[in-house]
Protein backbone atom coordinates (compact mmCIF):
# COMPACT_ATOMS: atom_id res chain seq x y z
CA UNK A 1 0.00 0.00 0.00
CA UNK A 2 2.87 2.50 0.56
CA UNK A 3 5.35 1.32 -1.85
CA UNK A 4 7.34 -0.67 1.16
CA UNK A 5 8.13 -4.57 2.03
CA UNK A 6 7.11 -5.63 5.84
CA UNK A 7 9.54 -8.01 7.12
CA UNK A 8 8.93 -11.50 6.75
CA UNK A 9 10.50 -12.85 9.92
CA UNK A 10 8.34 -10.30 11.68
CA UNK A 11 5.63 -11.18 9.64
CA UNK A 12 5.43 -15.02 10.17
CA UNK A 13 6.72 -13.76 14.17
CA UNK A 14 3.16 -12.20 14.67
CA UNK A 15 1.56 -15.25 12.75
CA UNK A 16 2.52 -17.47 15.23
CA UNK A 17 2.48 -15.87 18.24
CA UNK A 18 -1.55 -14.68 17.17
CA UNK A 19 -2.62 -18.49 16.22
CA UNK A 20 -0.84 -19.65 19.41
CA UNK A 21 -2.70 -17.32 21.70
CA UNK A 22 -5.54 -16.71 19.82
CA UNK A 23 -5.92 -20.60 20.47
CA UNK A 24 -4.92 -20.45 24.68
CA UNK A 25 -7.54 -17.39 24.42
CA UNK A 26 -10.69 -18.17 23.39
CA UNK A 27 -10.22 -22.39 23.18
CA UNK A 28 -10.73 -22.80 26.92
CA UNK A 29 -14.02 -21.03 26.90
CA UNK A 30 -15.33 -24.32 25.63
CA UNK A 31 -14.40 -25.58 28.79
CA UNK A 32 -15.59 -23.41 31.18
CA UNK A 33 -19.14 -23.01 28.84
CA UNK A 34 -19.54 -27.19 29.24
CA UNK A 35 -18.62 -26.07 32.91
CA UNK A 36 -21.87 -24.04 32.92
CA UNK A 37 -19.93 -21.28 33.58
CA UNK A 38 -21.94 -17.71 32.73
CA UNK A 39 -20.94 -15.01 30.38
CA UNK A 40 -20.08 -11.46 32.22
CA UNK A 41 -19.46 -12.80 35.83
CA UNK A 42 -16.73 -10.68 37.90
CA UNK A 43 -14.56 -13.43 40.19
CA UNK A 44 -13.64 -11.96 43.46
CA UNK A 45 -13.58 -15.51 45.37
CA UNK A 46 -13.12 -13.70 48.70
CA UNK A 47 -16.15 -11.50 48.26
CA UNK A 48 -19.65 -13.09 49.93
CA UNK A 49 -21.28 -11.83 46.39
CA UNK A 50 -19.70 -14.58 44.82
CA UNK A 51 -20.63 -17.33 46.86
CA UNK A 52 -23.29 -18.29 44.37
CA UNK A 53 -20.42 -19.28 41.83
CA UNK A 54 -18.58 -21.72 44.05
CA UNK A 55 -19.63 -24.66 41.50
CA UNK A 56 -16.42 -22.62 38.85
CA UNK A 57 -13.75 -22.76 41.35
CA UNK A 58 -12.49 -25.57 40.13
CA UNK A 59 -12.76 -23.88 36.12
CA UNK A 60 -11.37 -20.82 38.06
CA UNK A 61 -7.17 -20.95 36.62
CA UNK A 62 -8.62 -21.55 33.28
CA UNK A 63 -9.70 -17.77 33.31
CA UNK A 64 -6.51 -16.76 34.46
CA UNK A 65 -4.85 -19.14 31.45
CA UNK A 66 -6.97 -17.10 29.30
CA UNK A 67 -6.00 -13.37 30.44
CA UNK A 68 -2.75 -14.99 30.17
CA UNK A 69 -3.50 -15.66 26.25
CA UNK A 70 -5.63 -11.96 25.40
CA UNK A 71 -2.03 -10.24 27.12
CA UNK A 72 -0.33 -12.63 24.57
CA UNK A 73 -2.55 -11.68 21.87
CA UNK A 74 -2.62 -7.75 22.50
CA UNK A 75 1.66 -8.22 22.03
CA UNK A 76 1.72 -10.09 19.04
CA UNK A 77 0.06 -7.33 17.27
CA UNK A 78 2.33 -4.61 18.75
CA UNK A 79 4.60 -7.02 16.79
CA UNK A 80 3.15 -6.34 13.53
CA UNK A 81 2.43 -2.38 14.37
CA UNK A 82 6.30 -2.48 15.04
CA UNK A 83 6.86 -4.13 11.78
CA UNK A 84 4.14 -2.17 9.89
CA UNK A 85 5.77 1.46 10.72
CA UNK A 86 9.28 0.39 10.62
CA UNK A 87 8.56 -0.75 7.11
CA UNK A 88 7.03 2.31 6.15
CA UNK A 89 10.24 5.02 7.02
CA UNK A 90 12.99 2.16 6.85
CA UNK A 91 11.33 -0.56 4.80
CA UNK A 92 13.43 -1.95 1.46
CA UNK A 93 11.17 -0.28 -1.47
CA UNK A 94 8.84 -2.94 -3.06
CA UNK A 95 9.26 -4.26 -6.29
CA UNK A 96 5.83 -4.32 -9.41
CA UNK A 97 5.19 -7.68 -8.19
CA UNK A 98 6.76 -8.60 -5.08
CA UNK A 99 4.99 -11.96 -4.67
CA UNK A 100 5.38 -13.18 -7.96
CA UNK A 101 1.95 -13.49 -8.59
CA UNK A 102 0.48 -14.86 -11.79
CA UNK A 103 -3.15 -12.50 -11.62
CA UNK A 104 -4.00 -9.49 -13.79
CA UNK A 105 -4.01 -6.80 -11.42
CA UNK A 106 0.23 -7.20 -10.94
CA UNK A 107 0.47 -6.00 -14.63
CA UNK A 108 -1.64 -2.71 -13.60
CA UNK A 109 0.55 0.80 -13.67
CA UNK A 110 1.56 2.20 -10.20
CA UNK A 111 -0.71 5.14 -10.74
CA UNK A 112 -3.32 3.82 -12.45
CA UNK A 113 -5.58 6.44 -14.91
CA UNK A 114 -8.73 7.37 -12.94
CA UNK A 115 -10.70 5.55 -15.66
CA UNK A 116 -10.06 2.18 -17.27
CA UNK A 117 -7.52 0.80 -14.75
CA UNK A 118 -5.49 -0.01 -17.96
CA UNK A 119 -5.16 2.88 -19.93
CA UNK A 120 -5.98 2.92 -23.32
CA UNK A 121 -4.88 -0.48 -24.30
CA UNK A 122 -6.55 -3.22 -22.60
CA UNK A 123 -3.97 -6.13 -21.87
CA UNK A 124 -4.68 -9.55 -23.57
CA UNK A 125 -5.22 -12.37 -21.39
CA UNK A 126 -3.42 -15.42 -22.55
CA UNK A 127 -3.15 -17.72 -19.25
CA UNK A 128 -5.70 -18.33 -16.68
CA UNK A 129 -5.18 -16.63 -13.34
CA UNK A 130 -3.70 -19.34 -11.72
CA UNK A 131 -0.26 -20.42 -13.47
CA UNK A 132 1.93 -21.89 -11.24
CA UNK A 133 4.18 -24.87 -11.95
CA UNK A 134 3.54 -24.71 -14.73
CA UNK A 135 5.83 -26.99 -17.89
CA UNK A 136 5.66 -24.02 -19.76
CA UNK A 137 7.32 -21.26 -17.30
CA UNK A 138 10.44 -22.71 -17.51
CA UNK A 139 13.00 -21.77 -14.57
CA UNK A 140 10.47 -18.72 -13.00
CA UNK A 141 7.60 -21.27 -11.86
CA UNK A 142 5.11 -19.00 -12.59
CA UNK A 143 3.51 -17.51 -15.49
CA UNK A 144 2.04 -14.13 -15.68
CA UNK A 145 -1.63 -13.69 -17.70
CA UNK A 146 -0.25 -11.56 -20.22
CA UNK A 147 2.92 -13.26 -21.06
CA UNK A 148 2.06 -15.53 -24.07
CA UNK A 149 3.07 -19.19 -23.30
CA UNK A 150 6.54 -20.28 -25.57
CA UNK A 151 5.88 -22.28 -28.09
CA UNK A 152 2.07 -21.03 -28.30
Amino acid sequence: MFGKMMSERLGKIHFWITVVAFNVTFFPMHIIGMAAHPRRIAFAWDSVNNQGYAFLKHVQYLNVVMTVGALALGVAQLVFFYNFFHSVFKGEKATANPWNAATLEWCAAESPPPHLNWGPTVPVVYNGPYEYSSPLAGDKDWIPQTQRPEGA
